[in-house]
């Protein structure tokens, strides 16, 4: 059967061939490239989450720390309004 095709033809559809797996791959290379920059993207963002949580973890430490120091009653009603 392939003997009874003309050997241009045969080139032709080697060449097609070639062209789809080729542009197969760099779509799916694109793909992976795209997966890539997003997993990036969420990873900077975790780091700037977990940042911004660690100095919310410090502030709270430190009125924590400054409300023991003051030897502050929290029954006080009066105090706690001059704190806030």
């Amino acid at each position: 059967m392939a003997r009874d095709v003309n050997p241009i033809d045969q080139i032709e559809f080697h060449k097609h061939a070639g062209e789809m797996i080729y542009f197969t791959l760099i779509a799916k290379a694109m793909d992976a490239f795209k997966l890539q920059d997003s997993l990036h993207n969420v990873i900077a963002q975790y780091k700037l989450e977990k940042a911004s949580s660690q100095a919310k973890d410090n502030k709270i430490k430190s009125l924590e720390d400054l409300v023991i120091e003051l030897d502050h009653d929290p029954s006080d009603i009066n105090v706690t309004e001059q704190l806030i």
